[in-house]
């Protein structure tokens, strides 16, 4: 997977941020004790919960989500060092002022689409490649050990931590980087929403699936092959949760289903999420029911309602 070499180069203000953190500084930096903050440092493994989700092919899989001052700690470290970091525009979810509203948008009036989705996507970053990122930000080694360890679980990324998604964000940083300069060069519109990725634009994006593909093998990713589709100029395309039309109009690909949807969230818990990306499936719901307000503003505070009374972790 590529790396993070042009960092220092690109955010001199984000790398010196990093740079001068010393381990005896991270307690005061994220309002907590010292003796608070050396016992979850140590105990971090222990302090998260586990949510099982049903399988559309049955049976269930379990996702981590982190609980009490473990939770605060790792919110500190979102807020603040890794949100220091500045996303390019094209990056949409776990994005503060951008939903699927935004990232959908970008590809309204474009003759072909490419949806591709990254398969495994939380399992595909490892300790090791959290602990990089957080070196080339600039870190000491000792700094990038105790980060990691607030942030990862089993040496993967715990699916419900809130430090997640946006470290993936930064770890996808470099294929990020080479998918938009081949659209660019071509012409070809290119966002990202977690893991979902949407390229638009003329013909010539049809020649260049296999080129985007060959990136994502290089930079170590699999893709899913399942949801990837090539819409062509007289399909409606959807693109997370919306469905782009002719004329440069948007809609909701489901408003029963999306109602359907909150209340078994609401009467059977997060076991029924679609996903194992709790903060995805938040952002992805919270943006619907946003879309819809903006037509209707009376259903939009009813979904709205139905969202606040689902028991998130």
């Amino acid at each position: 997977m590529g790396g993070f070499l042009s960092m220092k180069k690109i955010y001199p203000q984000t790398f010196s941020r990093f740079k001068d953190l010393r381990i005896e500084l991270l307690p005061n930096l994220f309002g907590v004790r010292d003796m608070e903050f050396y016992r979850v440092s140590s105990n971090a493994h222990f302090l998260y919960r586990p949510i099982e989700i049903k399988k559309k092919s049955g049976g269930v899989r379990q996702i981590y989500a982190p609980s009490g001052r473990l939770k605060f700690l790792q919110r500190r470290i979102l807020s603040k060092l890794l949100e220091k970091v500045r996303l390019p525009p094209f990056v949409f979810g776990g994005v503060k002022g951008k939903s699927i509203i935004n990232n959908a948008s970008c590809h309204l009036g474009s003759k072909y689409l490419l949806n591709l989705d990254i398969e495994n996507f939380f399992p595909s970053v490892n300790w090791q490649l959290v602990r990089k990122l957080f070196i080339d930000l600039g870190c000491d080694s000792s700094v990038a050990d105790v980060l990691t360890r607030f942030t990862t679980l089993d040496y993967r990324l715990p699916q419900g931590a809130p430090t997640s998604p946006y470290i993936l964000n930064l770890v996808l940083s470099n294929l990020d980087r080479r998918f938009f300069l081949l659209a660019c060069s071509n012409r070809l519109t290119y966002s990202r929403y977690f893991d979902d990725i949407t390229i638009s634009g003329g013909k010539r994006l049809i020649g260049l699936e296999e080129s985007f593909l060959e990136i994502l093998r290089q930079e170590g990713f699999t893709i899913n092959l399942k949801k990837k589709y090539l819409y062509g100029p007289s399909e409606d395309k959807k693109v997370t949760g919306l469905v782009l039309k002719s004329g440069g109009r948007m809609e909701l690909v489901s408003m029963s289903g999306l109602l359907k949807y909150l209340n078994e969230l609401i009467t059977e818990g997060l076991s029924n999420l679609d996903g194992i990306n709790l903060e995805k499936e938040k952002q992805t719901l919270l943006g619907k029911i946003e879309f819809v307000k903006s037509i209707d503003k009376v259903d939009g505070q009813n979904l709205n309602t139905l969202f606040n009374k689902i028991k998130w972790v």
